[in-house]
């Protein structure tokens, strides 16, 4: 009788590629379905593990509340002990924990800093320092673990040094990533206040200094996300600059965010983004700031920009008529274009606001794909209106790929 080792090679990638998540997907739950579903299958035969291991180390998905924790030392260890499983990494999520942190000397999270890493995570982690980034330093006090006379500044030096190491060294660890997810977890009852949100932004999504970007060369995609579409993400548009991305990166996709400039005027990109895709997911802003977001992307290939919640502040949301023009600013550059401007009860975001038209993208020269919703158009708001076939609503002729979604 035939056993598991008798099955062909390919029938095995085959499995292992159908039970691999999407790169793009944001879902936490289809992340960990797929990685424990391959990794059960794994546990039955050594065959199939060998075969599989690319497949199972292909995408990594870490919750940490920090950036020190021992989660986020084991993944490092991990990394640094296994070349070949450094390797294989193509995609990271990171489910990060947005906390407050004081400007006013108190430190009220001082308690988190008195317990630094154990004396062999510290050993750890000067050697890999040692190895792989000579250039780092740390704050000179020995021994690190040492919590008498020392000061509250000398504690948050301490931990700093350390979040810093480890980042570097993850990333550093990881020269075939492509795909970067920060997905953020807040922990207030109430949105960060501007400051609050400046620091819990650099701490969270990778305050590393510029050195590392010669790590980050190969990193295409970048996705940030609020988890919670309830309480709500506050992105600057300084966060970019302090993350130090490199010029590698083409797709940007944020979701469940609340999208503020950093000052009255500036931009979202370093000059030096070569962004081609821009997808807006559930995302509250001021007309000024989508203009400011799309104003550096050039030439912009891809656009996407989705109301699909409840949103009680409807103020905050950009409308149909406010959005529309800024495509129109790259009609002779974007191939893909993806819009839907109602709420998730299907009513329009604002109750004077005018749908647009098929019409409106008569100047489109080259989009191929158009993704709209037939509710957009207004067909919907009287339900004494009787609503057309798709096909007399005079769209583009020139579109390969239409899509009018009649579910509202």
């Amino acid at each position: 009788m035939p056993g598991i080792s008798d099955i062909p090679v390919e029938v095995f990638e085959q499995i292992c590629s159908q039970l691999r998540c999407n790169d793009d997907e944001v879902d936490e739950k289809e992340w960990i379905a797929c990685q424990s579903t391959l990794l059960s299958i794994c546990r039955v035969s050594k065959a199939f593990h060998k075969l599989a291991k690319p497949y199972l180390y292909r995408q990594i998905f870490l919750v940490a509340d920090n950036h020190s924790g021992t989660k986020f030392f084991s993944l490092v260890r991990a990394l640094v002990s296994q070349p070949t499983l450094s390797q294989q990494v193509q995609s990271l999520r990171i489910s990060h924990a947005q906390t407050y942190y004081s400007d006013d000397g108190n430190w009220r999270d001082y308690r988190r800093y008195r317990t630094p890493c154990s004396i062999e995570d510290w050993d750890f982690l000067t050697n890999a320092v040692k190895d792989r980034l000579p250039w780092f330093t740390f704050v000179p006090r020995d021994p690190i673990w040492e919590t008498t006379n020392i000061t509250i500044s000398e504690i948050a030096d301490r931990n700093f040094d350390i979040e810093c190491a480890l980042q570097n060294l993850l990333y550093a660890h990881l020269p075939n990533l492509s795909i970067l997810h920060f997905s953020v977890r807040v922990l207030e009852d109430r949105p960060l206040s501007g400051w609050e949100a400046y620091i819990s932004q650099t701490r969270g999504c990778n305050n590393f200094v510029l050195c590392v970007r010669e790590h980050f060369q190969q990193v295409k995609k970048l996705f940030i996300y609020g988890e919670d579409a309830q309480t709500p993400f506050r992105l600057s548009g300084m966060l970019f600059y302090n993350m130090s991305m490199p010029s590698t990166v083409t797709d940007l996709c944020l979701r469940n965010c609340e999208l503020v400039l950093a000052d009255a005027g500036g931009s979202f990109f370093p000059k030096t983004w070569s962004t081609k895709k821009v997808s807006l997911i559930d995302c509250t802003m001021t007309p000024d700031v989508l203009s400011e977001l799309t104003n550096d992307v050039f030439p912009l290939e891809e656009f996407e920009y989705v109301v699909n919640s409840k949103f009680e502040d409807k103020i905050a949301l950009v409308t149909a008529a406010e959005t529309i023009d800024r495509p129109k600013s790259y009609s002779d550059s974007l191939v893909d274009l993806r819009l839907r401007f109602r709420l998730s009860d299907g009513k329009p975001i604002r109750e004077d606001e005018e749908p647009y038209k098929p019409s409106d993208f008569c100047e489109f020269k080259k989009l191929k794909t158009l993704v709209v919703h037939l509710a957009d158009f207004g067909f919907h708001d009287n339900p004494n209106l009787t609503v057309p076939a798709v096909s007399t609503l005079g769209f583009p002729k020139s579109i390969q790929d239409l899509r009018v979604n009649e579910v509202l």
